[in-house]
C-alpha cells in the first residue's frame, strides 16, 4: 500500500514500508509531510552549506533521494499545514506531542506513520497507546513493540563518516564520554549513571579520561569541550 517511498527509507532510515517495484518517477512528485520533532530545520535546502548538525546533514540527503524517487518531502509543524482538500501521500510524524496529535484529525489514519526516536525517560508520552491509536504504522527502536503489523522496528541512525586518520594506539586515552548533561525522573533513566562515571574519573585524577558535551559544567577537570567540539 504505501509503495516505494519505503524505498528511500530503507536506505537512508530503515525498512520504513513494503517496497513495491512499481515505478515512481511522476511528472509531479508526491508530497510527504515530516514533522520536525526535537531535530533542527529538516531540510535546509536553502542554505545547506549551514548545515547545523549531522541530523540535518542527513536529512538533506534524504530530501535528495526522495525527489529521485518521486517524491517532494515538506517539514510540517502540525496537521494545520495541510489542506483537507490536498493531494499527498503521507503525514510523518517524529516523537508524539500531544497537541500536534490533536490537529491530525482531518488527516485520514491511513496516511498517518509515527517514528518513535526518543525513549520513555525523555518523552513518555511517546508510549502512550492512546496516541498510538491515532496512527496506521509506528517505527520504534524498541524490539519489545515490533510485531512487523503495526509496530515496526528503525535503527536509529547517526550520519557519521570514519575519521580519515586514526591516532595509534599508544596515543589513545582509555575512553571518552560524549553525552549532553541532563536529568529525568523516569525509573529506568541512566543520566545519572553518566554522573556517577564522570565523578568517578574526577576522583581517579587522571589523564585517561575526556568529557565532552553539552550543559556540564567547565569546573570539572576532565571537560574538554562542547558537544560538537570532540572532533
Amino acid at each position: 500500500m504505501f509503495k516505494q517511498f519505503g524505498r528511500l527509507f530503507a536506505l537512508l532510515l530503515s525498512p520504513l514500508l513494503t517496497l513495491s517495484s512499481e515505478n515512481t518517477q511522476t511528472a509531479s512528485p508526491k508530497k510527504v509531510y515530516v514533522t520536525q520533532g526535537y531535530m533542527n530545520p529538516l531540510f535546509p535546502i536553502d542554505n545547506p552549506e549551514e548545515i547545523p548538525d549531522d541530523t540535518s546533514e542527513f536529512m538533506l540527503k534524504l530530501y535528495k533521494e526522495a525527489a529521485k524517487q518521486g517524491y517532494q518531502l515538506i517539514q510540517a509543524h502540525s496537521g494545520a499545514d495541510v489542506n483537507p482538500e490536498e493531494d499527498f501521500e503521507y503525514f510523518i510524524v517524529f516523537e508524539v506531542f500531544p497537541e500536534l496529535v490533536a490537529s491530525l484529525q482531518h488527516i485520514p489514519i491511513e496516511k498517518r506513520i509515527l517514528f518513535l526516536w526518543e525513549p520513555p525517560s525523555v518523552l513518555p508520552q511517546n508510549y502512550n497507546p492512546l496516541y498510538h491509536r491515532q496512527f496506521a504504522k509506528i517505527y520504534t527502536w524498541n524490539d519489545d513493540l515490533v510485531d512487523n503489523k503495526k509496530y515496526f522496528k528503525f535503527y536509529y541512525t547517526n550520519y557519521k563518516p570514519m575519521i580519515a586518520e586514526r591516532p595509534d594506539f599508544q596515543s589513545k586515552k582509555l575512553c571518552t564520554l560524549i553525552a549532553a548533561h541532563k536529568y529525568s525522573f523516569h525509573p529506568d533513566e541512566l543520566y545519572s549513571e553518566r554522573r556517577k562515571v564522570i565523578q568517578f574519573f574526577e576522583q581517579q585524577n587522571t589523564e585517561d579520561f575526556d568529557l565532552f558535551g553539552r550543559y556540564w559544567p567547565t569546573t570539572l577537570k576532565t571537560y574538554r569541550r562542547g558537544y560538537r567540539d570532540w572532533e
